[in-house]
């Protein structure tokens, strides 16, 4: 099975969802991570902005290669200079394009970051244009993606129809998390994340960990 995650910034992915992507390679899918931004703005005690952005996603790297995604995608849009527009939107119809994924992890409409909302505008826009007869410089329409998940980073979800059991793989999780060294300088991620994790898991799943998600299209749940 291929999977495709849109992650805005390096750590989203693995914040939101970085359990799931583990179960799924765990199992033999085919998991792709794209970041769309670049990333520079995440390291601000580095004024250099390709500098900045090497830092964050060689980190992105790892925290993947901790997750067992090996193929990573680099957008790099501008840091903080977001807009819908056909060329953001046909960026994204690419990747889908290329990759043909049946499960799509965004981040969820109503998340707290303007650029996780960017990004989940443009992803829902991209992912009916990737099966449709637009852009077709971009590469051969695909079958229409079956699932498509909503994930949380900044603000958590206040209603979801899904959640995953990551239990097992928490330690990976915590792994991934922690080669994010730049950004828990700034925030204590993997308290922040795994402690979220710990809540979904007594609420939503009788279990110790889970990530839960607003099921933004379905057509049979994996």
């Amino acid at each position: 099975m291929k999977i495709l995650v849109f992650s805005p910034h390096h750590d989203d992915e693995t914040i939101g969802c970085g359990g799931s992507i583990c179960l799924h390679t765990s199992k033999g899918d085919e998991v792709a991570v794209a970041f769309i931004f670049a990333g520079w703005s995440a390291v601000p005690d580095v004024t250099n902005k390709k500098e900045a952005a090497l830092i964050i996603q060689n980190e992105a790297r790892e925290a993947c290669e901790d997750l067992g995604v090996s193929n990573i995608i680099e957008l790099f849009f501008g840091d903080r200079a977001c807009y819908p527009s056909e060329d953001a939107t046909g960026s994204l119809v690419k990747v889908l394009r290329d990759i043909g994924p049946e499960i799509v992890y965004i981040p969820h409409p109503n998340d707290g970051d303007r650029e996780h909302r960017f990004v989940s505008e443009i992803s829902i826009e991209a992912l009916w244009m990737s099966s449709s007869d637009y852009f077709p410089d971009l590469g051969k329409k695909i079958d229409a993606v079956r699932v498509v998940l909503g994930y949380e980073v900044w603000k958590p979800l206040q209603s979801y129809q899904y959640f995953k059991d990551i239990s097992d793989v928490i330690s990976i999780k915590k792994s991934a998390l922690e080669k994010y060294k730049s950004q828990l300088k700034v925030k204590d991620w993997v308290r922040a994340s795994l402690g979220l994790n710990a809540y979904r898991g007594v609420i939503a799943g009788n279990c110790s960990y889970a990530e839960v998600f607003q099921v933004i299209k379905i057509d049979k749940l994996p």
